[in-house]
């Protein structure tokens, strides 16, 4: 006997497997019948069966041609057509990892010492005392990089200023790395005193921070001012003044990408 949904299967029409000829609706009413289509379905190959061809009604044979493959349209809201579409690369055909890969082509062929000018700013950090200087330091030299000028100033807009154009003006110098003052303290005035001289921002840059800071200090994040931007061919960057804010800037945005900027400004 075959299997009751084959018995119950909803087609009238008669199918030809060798020499025997049935419908599917006769099964139960002829049971000598039933017993001639069992033989007939067991001397199909197995992996015929496999396919679920027997499932539809239809018992291929040799010199049998196979069922076409459907041609309708694809089905409205799949994803996959919409992706299609929308031009967005298979991931069975490579795109992502195509994607992936360019990514990281940029970043090797960026992989060139920047040479960096590092400034805290501060009415009471000293050279002993400065955590933040001595770790902005050591992740710029662990990447390869080289710290060509170090300080530490009072939270003094005209003296901050000074000594960032001064940095500017400095040919070896591509990067020029703040901290400290970019709060909303009457003495953080960090901001005020670069922003001027900013001929383009990154504006990506104070984004992101304040998005990775959200995971750790909450709707804190918002009252940092945290920036970066191109002033004469050369980055500069503020960053906050707490030390785990400055280690979050650096191995998150700064250290991955400032081989690359440098790059992009040397064209």
């Amino acid at each position: 006997m075959l299997p009751a949904s084959y018995q119950t299967a909803p087609m009238a029409a008669a199918r030809d497997v060798g020499t025997a000829t049935w419908s599917l609706h006769d099964t139960q009413a002829n049971p000598a019948r039933s017993a001639s289509r069992a033989a007939v379905i067991r001397s199909v190959p197995e992996s015929s069966r496999s396919h679920g061809w027997l499932r539809a009604g239809i018992c291929c044979t040799p010199g049998r041609p196979r069922p076409k493959r459907s041609t309708r349209p694809p089905i409205a809201g799949d994803p996959r057509t919409a992706q299609k579409h929308a031009g967005v690369p298979e991931r069975r055909r490579g795109g992502y990892k195509r994607a992936a890969m360019g990514a990281h082509e940029h970043h090797a062929k960026a992989r060139r010492v920047v040479v960096c000018a590092v400034l805290t700013v501060s009415d009471t950090r000293t050279a002993e005392t400065d955590t933040n200087g001595t770790c902005i330091q050591a992740l710029l030299e662990q990447a390869g990089h080289r710290v060509a000028s170090y300080g530490i100033l009072p939270d003094d807009p005209t003296r901050v200023r000074a000594h960032v154009e001064e940095m500017l003006r400095e040919p070896e110098v591509d990067a020029i790395i703040l901290n400290g003052g970019t709060g909303l303290a009457p003495r953080d005035r960090t901001y005020e005193a670069i922003v001027d001289l900013l001929e383009k921002r990154l504006d990506g840059f104070g984004e992101l921070f304040r998005m990775l800071s959200y995971e750790h200090v909450g709707a804190a994040a918002m009252l940092s001012r945290a920036a970066a931007g191109i002033a004469r061919g050369k980055v500069i960057a503020a960053l906050p003044g707490a030390t785990s804010a400055v280690e979050l800037a650096m191995t998150k945005l700064l250290i991955p990408e400032l081989g690359h900027i440098v790059q992009l400004l040397r064209g």
